[in-house]
């Protein structure tokens, strides 16, 4: 129980640090309509996303950035009735060279880290222990935007890596796999009350699966994420999966800013939709019931 109080008071920690990296990102003047964070899109951020820094003093810029969106929420009935747990994700990547001319970057300077990781705590057994983990270190190349056709500014940009996904576990609950994926994403205006829409498909391929040879059966070979958001109002996102023996999973998100006595508090109101397989990679092969959780989304 100690070392599982401790790491969720470092997540929480951390937690705290990113929102306080998304609230200077989003004073960047050349920040793009859509911000960092499938389900947000977590690579339509500012380019570099004004080099975000861990502390506020010029010479400690580190090129540390929000990636994947960063939540801590209670969720109900994820094993069972009667049931609920805490889950939490955090995100960083690290850009490894910092350009010469923002505006005008060359290829080389695009490589980032990326880690992301994401945890369900069980708070009806005894001690609270985690149910599971997944801990994913990956590293890419992005190019932003990419224009194809200048008036039809759709296509915002491009995302090539190799990611690793694994729950630190042994024997018969171990679980890995190594992918290399592509990610382009699609965006543009709705309307004009400044709404904006996106599509990020993540398409990819495995290197190895040895632990869990059937994956694909339940996690396909795709991840379709669909986002519609206003910048300081409400957005709205949707993950679809499907496998390849017709075993799928959706994920609903919705979040808004804090208002009203709460309007000094970092983040948003995050609710969250999950039903299918595979919600941790323990359970890739599980459909768990369907479950509902709410908390604070701090990079959407």
């Amino acid at each position: 129980m100690v070392s599982g109080w401790t790491s969720w008071s470092s997540s929480a920690l951390l937690l705290g640090n990113l929102a306080s990296l998304d609230a200077l990102a989003e004073e960047d003047e050349n920040q793009p309509l859509l911000s960092s964070a499938p389900t947000g899109q977590p690579f339509l951020a500012a380019e570099p996303q004004a080099l975000s820094t861990m502390t506020e003093t010029p010479d400690s810029v580190r090129g540390i950035s929000g990636h994947e969106p960063v939540y801590a929420l209670l969720s109900g009935n994820w094993r069972g009735k009667g049931s609920y747990g805490l889950k939490f994700q955090f995100s960083l990547k690290y850009r490894l060279l910092n350009p010469d001319n923002a505006a005008h970057s060359v290829w080389w300077e695009r490589f980032y880290l990326g880690y992301t990781q994401s945890s369900l705590m069980d708070l009806t057994t005894k001690s609270s222990p985690f149910h599971d983990s997944a801990y994913r270190p990956e590293v890419f190349w992005e190019q932003l935007p990419v224009v194809i056709f200048p008036r039809f500014k759709t296509f915002e940009g491009m995302r090539l890596g190799f990611g690793h996904e694994s729950n630190g576990k042994a024997s018969l609950d171990s679980r890995s796999i190594n992918i290399a994926y592509v990610r382009p994403v699609f965006s543009g205006l709705l309307g004009n009350h400044g709404q904006v829409w996106s599509f990020s498909p993540k398409v990819y391929g495995y290197l190895e699966k040895s632990d869990n040879p059937d994956i694909a059966d339940y996690r396909g070979y795709g991840d379709f994420e669909f986002q519609v958001s206003r910048k300081d109002s409400w957005a709205w996102s949707a993950m679809v999966r499907q496998g390849m023996k017709n075993h799928g999973s959706i994920r609903l998100d919705a979040s808004y800013p804090f208002r009203g006595l709460l309007r000094n508090l970092n983040g948003s109101l995050y609710l969250q939709y999950f039903n299918g397989y595979g919600e941790t990679i323990l359970d890739y092969n599980r459909k768990q019931p369907s479950r509902v959780g709410f908390g604070l989304i701090v990079v959407r």
